[in-house]
């Protein structure tokens, strides 16, 4: 991914903190020349040597992770805002969009042994349920368990690299971020007050 300098976010803690918050990724792999991409739930873990990993699950059904060799990217997105050139104290600029994301390189390889599957799906529910008044205990009768789980393939990907983009306004100055911010919340809109925030969290000089 393309990340200028002033963009760049390498703290790792921070980059899986992220990926857990906006978990909702996409796959993205290539057969023949030909670009696949999927929209999945994923964990993310560290194997017992250290490595993380993500974790997830799709549809036999469908073709990608079958013309998957090993390299892949995932890509998650956070909040992401329009910012006029209006906001600003001056004039001679143009329109931008501020946003976050996680570029997630890695070898990706299938779990289709039936107690890894019933372990990423287990996990999964887990994570998800957890934050539920009242959680799914995940029970289901064994004959209906194993007619759903026959369509799933389970995989992880190791991860190779990490790269992060936080454009956030950090290139502009106080005053100038100060009036995005209050543009931003003006709006109301819920992506653009989480700009708002990350963009006064990214930038400590700001009042």
């Amino acid at each position: 991914m393309y990340v200028p300098a002033e963009y760049q976010m390498k703290d790792q803690q921070q980059m899986i903190q992220f990926i857990r918050k906006h978990s909702f990724g996409v796959l993205f792999s290539q057969q023949n020349g030909l670009p696949h991409g999927t929209h999945l739930p994923f964990l993310i873990e560290t194997g017992a040597d250290g490595d993380l990993f993500l974790v997830s699950h799709m549809s036999r059904a469908n073709p990608q992770w079958r013309s998957i060799d090993s390299q892949v990217l995932t890509v998650f997105s956070g909040p992401h805002a329009y910012v006029s050139p209006t906001w600003y104290e001056q004039k001679g600029f143009v329109p931008t969009w501020d946003y976050m994301a996680v570029h997630v390189y890695g070898e990706f390889m299938h779990v289709d042994d039936a107690e890894g599957l019933r372990t990423i799906m287990e996990q999964t529910i887990t994570y998800y349920e957890s934050g539920m008044d009242e959680p799914w205990d995940g029970q289901i009768p064994d004959h209906i368990y194993h007619r759903l789980i026959q369509g799933v393939m389970g995989f992880k990907i190791k991860i190779t690299d990490m790269q992060a983009q936080w454009k956030l306004h950090q290139d502009h100055s106080p005053e100038r971020r100060n009036n995005v911010i209050r543009h931003l919340k003006k709006t109301g809109e819920p992506d653009a007050l989480k700009i708002a925030e990350a963009i006064k969290a990214a930038n400590p000089d700001n009042v």
